[in-house]
């Protein structure tokens, strides 16, 4: 046979859409696809986080915001108060004046060691100011004597009849012996600031 050798067929090569053609393997650009991925899930990360946040501060506000408006969280109801007693009527101010606070009728009203809270005060201004903390809210009683040779005890003459000034709360008097616990009870309210006076006779 003889004739022209016939021309070989242009070898065909993919148009690259990017990257590179090494001979006849087409190699696909993944380097950028790659770093749009993780951009994309660094995207979302991100957005769950934010929204995880936000949670955790509402969570926090409405709970402070609770226990801003419920009062018992914070402050327990009060269950004691304070008395003034403010004692008057002295012929002098020798000596001292003794006033004891009492909660029941147990050593009423003489006893200073089984009252809640006795205190011996000095005579200014012929008046004697005491005042008691810390009071147990309910019933109580004040008894008073003006103590002018300081030994602490009410001296009394013959049939026990009183030397010394003295009064009691709620103007309860003496007749044959010392008012009861309940004649000169007083009631305290829990939280209160209660002021009284007594002028010894």
């Amino acid at each position: 046979m003889s004739g022209r050798p016939g021309r070989l067929p242009a070898r065909a090569y993919p148009t690259p859409i990017r990257g590179t053609d090494r001979g006849s393997v087409y190699v696909a650009p993944i380097k950028t696809e790659v770093a749009e991925l993780k951009g994309a899930r660094l995207r979302v990360m991100h957005s769950r986080l934010r929204r995880l946040a936000l949670g955790f501060l509402t969570f926090t506000l409405l709970v402070c915001a609770a226990n801003a408006q419920d009062p018992a969280v914070t402050t327990p109801p009060a269950t004691t108060g304070e008395v003034l007693v403010t004692v008057t009527g002295f012929k002098s101010e020798k000596g001292q004046v003794l006033v004891s606070l009492f909660v029941d009728d147990k050593g009423w009203p003489n006893d200073h060691d089984l009252a809640f809270a006795s205190v011996a005060l000095p005579i200014q201004d012929a008046q004697a100011v005491a005042t008691f903390k810390d009071v147990p809210a309910g019933p109580f009683a004040i008894s008073t004597y003006h103590d002018k040779n300081g030994n602490r005890k009410l001296d009394t003459g013959f049939f026990g009849i009183p030397k010394e000034r003295y009064g009691f709360s709620g103007n309860a008097r003496a007749t044959f012996g010392a008012p009861s616990f309940k004649a000169a009870r007083l009631d305290l309210a829990a939280g209160n600031s209660m002021s009284i006076a007594i002028v010894v006779h």
